[in-house]
Formats: C-alpha cells, sequence, structure tokens
C-alpha cells in the first residue's frame, strides 16, 4: 500500500494480489481503510493509481491495476466512519469521447463537445427533439425542415454548423 502500513483493501469482485489488482472493471470497487483519500491519479500507459491523502499532491498510496482504462476513477471519503475510509470505483468511457459515463450527456455516442443547446441533459447528438415534447415525431421533422440550411445550433446535431442531411439522418 505505498507507504501506508496500515492501510488495507477490500474489494467487491476485483482479484487483487498484494497492490496489484488484475481485473479492475466498472463492477467492482475498492476500499481502503484506516485512511481518507482527496485525490488521485492514474495513468492510463502504465495502469498506475496513486491516491493522495493529505491534498498536496504527495499521492502516498500507489496500486497497480490495468493499464489503458478509458474513463475515470471517482473518490468517495467517508469521514467520521470508524475507521476512517474511501471507496474508489472505476467509470467506463463507453463511447471513447473522453467523458466517463456517469457525466456523459449521450452515453453510446461519441461527442466530445458535450453540446446541449436547450439545456435538458441530453446532448445534441441524441436529442431531435426540436418541441421539447418528449417524442420525436412530425412536429420535430416540421421544425428541422423550417431550419434546414442554416446554422441553427439546436437543429445542428453533429455540430458542423450547418443544419443539413447529416443531421437529418440524426433525426
Amino acid at each position: 500500500t505505498g507507504g501506508a502500513g496500515s492501510d488495507t483493501f477490500r474489494d467487491s469482485a476485483a482479484n487483487l494480489h498484494g497492490d496489484r489488482i488484475t481485473d479492475f472493471s466498472s463492477v467492482d470497487f475498492l476500499e481502503v481503510t484506516g485512511r481518507r483519500f482527496s485525490g488521485l491519479s492514474y495513468s492510463e500507459a502504465t495502469g498506475l493509481l496513486r491516491l493522495d491523502a493529505d491534498g498536496n499532491g504527495s499521492f502516498e498510496t500507489e496500486v497497480q491495476i490495468a493499464a489503458d482504462l478509458d474513463g475515470a476513477f471517482r473518490l468517495q471519503a467517508r469521514a467520521g466512519a470508524q475507521p476512517d475510509s474511501t471507496r474508489l470505483w472505476y467509470v467506463p468511457d463507453s463511447d471513447g469521447d473522453g467523458h466517463a459515463d456517469d457525466v456523459d450527456n449521450a452515453v453510446f455516442v461519441p461527442n466530445p463537445d458535450q453540446r446541449d443547446s436547450d439545456g435538458d441533459g441530453f446532448g445534441n447528438a441524441v436529442d431531435p427533439d426540436l418541441d421539447q415534447s418528449g417524442r420525436i415525431d412530425t412536429q420535430d421533422l416540421e421544425l428541422f425542415r423550417g431550419r434546414c440550411g442554416s446554422a441553427d445550433d439546436g437543429a445542428d446535431f453533429n455540430g458542423d454548423a450547418v443544419v443539413d442531411l447529416f443531421d437529418l439522418s440524426i433525426l
């Protein structure tokens, strides 16, 4: 456990061998007891996960996990729990757009810019509901037709700055 001999690791399903986890995935969590961590760093290249207990970037604890995980790690320090502990879990990036699934507004469609012109929580890449009715229907098609050829951000579903046939295919 790096420099903290009193830390213990407990995980829900991952295969733990000392300070090396061989099959950590999105269904697993890692709980470190005896310490609360406030920051982390993960290297996709090496698979080294480093944990920081005092918030100064010194990363006192290191765990080797799989490399090339495309997503994000989340920490939840449990203050007041006896003993102190931190739960850590991995959230994948299913569409590879650089946004982990728990914060991605179009989980299975890449949309690196996360555009959400109407502010409803669904990215433009998956939200052709132009009239905000909760369904895609002929009303949306009529609204789209009126915006075709323009640079209307709400009807530009693919983000290429023009409402065209590519956007119609998304509709």
